[in-house]
């Protein structure tokens, strides 16, 4: 199969880009459990992690580990049994999916509103891969700059964990839900609450593939 999105390299000018723009526009709070009304999810950061193997968190915290860690890798065969090669991960705390994809061949990178949980990851990731792969954004900002481009940016796009909880704004996940087929291929999300947000299925026109149970809710791969 001939792949026909941006290269790593394109990739990684395009988000230094993005983050330009949406650095100024996100408001910062302190500590990772805090929201407000620009950050709208909690944090799923774990601390520190060293590599790829199972953290101390995972080994005491079932849960935990059943959400994030067991997940995570279950989607990684997935991405490859589907030739994905590039991912961008939205919500991505400190960034430890996109870590073990990197590790496992498959070019990640996170966006996520809080600096101090994209920049835990930094010191690691350059040192294992050479350079940063988080980036400050919200989905309000992601929305309002990626609606220029009509490209395949991305074989992937991965939102893990929460679309399908509250607090979301229903303009937002509109234009969501539209400029995602115009930049990938693939998506893997949780449903939202449709019904909550007042619009119709936004998936509907996608085709599902298989969806992966993390005790908390199903994800759904999606052939956009």
């Amino acid at each position: 199969m001939t792949y026909t999105g941006k290269q790593p390299d394109q990739i990684r000018l395009m988000m230094e880009e993005y983050e330009r723009y949406s650095y100024p526009l996100v408001n910062q709070v302190s500590g990772w459990f805090n929201s407000n009304s620009d950050i709208r999810w909690f944090s799923n950061s774990i601390g520190d992690f060293e590599d790829e193997n199972i953290t101390h968190l995972y080994e005491t915290d079932q849960y935990s580990r059943d959400t994030r860690w067991e997940f995570w890798n279950a989607l990684l065969p997935i991405l490859k049994d589907n030739n994905i090669r590039t991912n961008l991960d939205i919500g991505c705390a400190n960034n430890h999916f996109s870590f073990l994809c990197n590790k496992s061949g498959i070019f990640s990178v996170g966006i996520d509103p809080r600096e101090d949980c994209v920049r835990t990851s930094d010191r690691l990731f350059k040192e294992q891969f050479g350079n940063s792969f988080g980036y400050v954004g919200t989905i309000k900002t992601f929305v309002d700059h990626f609606d220029q481009y009509n490209e395949q940016l991305f074989d992937c796009v991965t939102i893990l964990n929460f679309l399908h909880g509250g607090n979301h704004i229903s303009e937002e996940i509109e234009k969501l839900f539209n400029i995602l087929p115009r930049i990938a291929n693939y998506a893997i999300v949780s449903e939202p609450k449709w019904d909550q947000l007042k619009l119709p299925v936004m998936t509907s026109g996608f085709k599902p593939l298989g969806r992966v149970n993390n005790t908390a809710c199903d994800h759904i791969l999606y052939k956009l």
